[in-house]
């Protein structure tokens, strides 16, 4: 009827919106990290972050139960930390072979947990469990004779032989110690640190957390040893042999 449209009054929000965006480019776009994370993963990159996701979702683990295979994919159900039974939601790509997926050594690592007339376990990923516990678990306790590791007063896991279950918590601990310096140097990096009162190499060897009077022998002993540092394609090859 030749009336007038109105246009929405926005306030200069769609102006200032547009110049954030243009002060990050500038700020960030020639990045170095930022030019790499747009760059194609490779195979090995992949798994990498498969790693890091996995453990960064850590206390997140699901574990299938034992009777898993013999029910259909909806009636499959998994133990977790926080809720005793849980239910792989339908609309995971996971969900046809729900009964399949996992070898007695893995579990999910998931997102979260949705609760509807049941709880579902929500993005999750296929892990091993053991290198997943001994990398993200807060305190892992051990048996005597070494053949049993609870970790978190959660988990239990259960070895044959304590020299493996010795070889995996060694390899656990230095890798820890690894991880944790390298993403010490990779932040400093990052925001181009450069203080006065920077903490020594030295002296952040010095705080490192050491294994309690009750682990182990050959724990404590090779925390008396400084271990040696695992740096870039060293670290993620152990990482991966790890896994």
């Amino acid at each position: 009827d030749g009336g007038k449209v109105r246009l929405p009054q926005n306030d200069g929000l769609a102006e200032r919106m547009r110049k954030r965006n243009l002060e990050f480019e500038l700020r960030y776009g020639a990045h170095g990290h930022t030019a790499r994370a747009m760059e194609k993963l490779s195979e090995r990159q992949e798994e990498l972050l498969r790693v890091v996701v996995s453990c960064g979702m850590y206390p997140n683990l699901a574990l299938p139960h034992e009777k898993n295979k013999e029910r259909a994919a909806s009636d499959c159900v998994f133990h977790t930390r926080q809720v005793p039974f849980v239910n792989l939601h339908p609309s995971s790509s996971m969900f046809a072979e729900a009964a399949t997926a996992l070898s007695p050594w893995e579990g999910f690592a998931f997102g979260s947990i949705l609760q509807t007339h049941l709880p579902f376990l929500l993005h999750v990923t296929r892990c091993p469990v053991l290198p997943v516990v001994l990398l993200g678990a807060a305190v892992v306790d051990t048996s005597p004779d070494c053949r049993m590791l609870i970790a978190d007063e959660w988990l239990q896991l259960t070895f044959e032989d304590a020299e493996d279950c010795l070889d995996a918590l060694e390899q656990a601990y230095l890798l820890r110690i690894s991880i944790q310096r390298s993403l010490d140097d990779q932040v400093a990096q990052l925001f181009e640190a450069d203080c006065e009162d920077d903490v020594e190499g030295e002296f952040a060897e010095a705080t490192l957390p050491k294994p309690p009077p009750s682990a182990p022998l050959r724990l404590r002993q090779l925390a008396r040893r400084s271990p040696k540092r695992c740096r870039g394609a060293d670290l993620e090859a152990r990482m991966l042999s790890f896994w």
